[in-house]
Order: C-alpha cells, then sequence, then structure tokens
C-alpha cells in the first residue's frame, strides 16, 4: 500500500490514551509517520531510510531515535522498522488508488473482451434527464393543438366585418360562436353573418344584446338565427320582471286565431 495519496485518520484519535501519554510533539511526530507510511518511505529497504525520516520530521539520527523508542513505549509503532502498529487495521486496501485503477482497468478490459467475443446485442440503460416521455409529449402536444386553436380562432375573429351589426360582439363569444359553427359542420362566411346582423338589430329591440343573441344560437344549437324565434323566450322575460300573468297569455293568444278564423265576405 505505497503512493497513497491520503490515509484513514479517526476521531477517536483524540481521546486515544496511548497518544494522550505522548508530548504534543512526539504527537505529531507519529502523525508524520503515519503520513511516510503511506508515502511508502517506511517500506523502500532502502539502507538510508532512517536518514530520510530524519530529514522529513526536521531531527537529526540521534534525536529521532529518542522519538522512536518513546512513541514504542507506548505501544505506537515498531522500534526496528518504525512501522505503526495496526495499520493494516485501519487502513484498507481500497483506499489505494493505484489497486483502484488497476482494478477498474481490469474490469474494462473484461467487458470489451465479452463484447468482442459475443454477439448479443448490450442494451444500454434507460437514459434518463430533462427529456418528456411519450404520454407527456401527447399531452403537451394536445394543449399546444389547443392553444393554437384558440389563438387561430381569435385570429379569425377581426377578419370578420360587424359593419351591418348594431354593435361588435366580444371577441371570446366571437371565439365561442365560430367554434359552434365549426362542431356543426357550418363555416361562418360574411354573408351569413350580415344576415345575423340584421336578426342581431331586431333581437336589440327585443331586449337581447349582440353577446346574448349569440349566446341564444349556440345554446338552442341553432345553423343560424331569427330575433323571431325568441319572441315567445322575451315575452317569458318580459313577464317575469313585470308580473307575467299565464292565462292573460294564453287568452290573447287564443283571440288572435279567433280573429284569424273569421272570413271576411
Amino acid at each position: 500500500m505505497s503512493n497513497m495519496p491520503w490515509f484513514r485518520a479517526y476521531t477517536e484519535m483524540v481521546d486515544d490514551e496511548k497518544l494522550r501519554l505522548l508530548a504534543f510533539e512526539d504527537r505529531w511526530h507519529y502523525v508524520a509517520l503515519l503520513c511516510l507510511k503511506g508515502q511508502g518511505v517506511l517500506d523502500s529497504g532502502d539502507t538510508l531510510m532512517l536518514r530520510k525520516v530524519a530529514v522529513k520530521l526536521g531531527l537529526d539520527l540521534r534525536t529521532l531515535d529518542d522519538v522512536v523508542r518513546r512513541l514504542s513505549e507506548v505501544g505506537l509503532i515498531d522500534p526496528e522498522t518504525l512501522q505503526p502498529l495496526a495499520w493494516d487495521k485501519r487502513q484498507m486496501k481500497s483506499d489505494s488508488s493505484a489497486e483502484r485503477v488497476a482494478r477498474f482497468r481490469a474490469r474494462k478490459k473484461q467487458e470489451q473482451d465479452g463484447k468482442e467475443g459475443s454477439s448479443v446485442p448490450v442494451t444500454l440503460p434507460k437514459r434518463t434527464g430533462n427529456a418528456l416521455d411519450k404520454e407527456t409529449d401527447k399531452e403537451g402536444e394536445t394543449e399546444t393543438e389547443k392553444d393554437k386553436e384558440k389563438t387561430n380562432a381569435r385570429r379569425k375573429a377581426p377578419a370578420l366585418e360587424f359593419s351591418a351589426w348594431p354593435a361588435e360582439p366580444s371577441a371570446e363569444v366571437v371565439a365561442d360562436y365560430l367554434r359552434h359553427r365549426r362542431e356543426i359542420k357550418a363555416p361562418l362566411t360574411q354573408t351569413a353573418l350580415n344576415r345575423l346582423g340584421a336578426e342581431a338589430h331586431r333581437a336589440l329591440e327585443m331586449g337581447y344584446s349582440v353577446d346574448d343573441f349569440l349566446a341564444e344560437c349556440m345554446l338552442r344549437g341553432w345553423r343560424g338565427g331569427k330575433a323571431s324565434w325568441l319572441e315567445g323566450r322575451n315575452e317569458f322575460r318580459a313577464g317575469q320582471a313585470s308580473g307575467f300573468d299565464p292565462l292573460a297569455y294564453v287568452n290573447r293568444h287564443r283571440q288572435r286565431e279567433e280573429i284569424d278564423d273569421v272570413i271576411d265576405v
């Protein structure tokens, strides 16, 4: 486990009785030896290893001997090899970057060899990201189509000429009426619109605004619309406001029928 860029240090070090028996300088000396172990200096087998350790710690050889003696007395290092005791217990082989890289390369090579020797197609994992799935795309397309339909209806509405009308209906009502005409498969032409305008004048005299007139046409499912078709409804509405008498309404129409039946000799 040489050439490690880092090593494991445990939080229990601050409470370790062995370290607490040492002076502050020797605690640092012990940590420095751990670093040298990770760098591979203690495992180099070099005859100049002790001199190199002394240089790393900034000590002379005699002072280094005293440090080694104090650390070995509390059971932290081996006095002959300077190896930290319980190193293998505390450090993991998987911590070595060299070993991880070697395992990674071996695994990739094995996968590559398997692909070249097998004709079975490789199934790639499903890519996840910000892209919507097909169902969501369909819903988005549907909403977009509805928005386009509304926009197109609004664009078509101003192209219609309402000069024959007593007033121009609101854009929302016009859009709804155009949709109504499309549903009953009766496209609205300018000629039909002008005739509706004439009926809108009569409906206005009966108390219907242009928006109300078109709304009645849509509610009743009419292909066109005549003000006369609203007469009975208009009298009923007026009667509700002024105390409508159903009996008087029936008698009045009966009298009209009797007069129509008289033959002028």
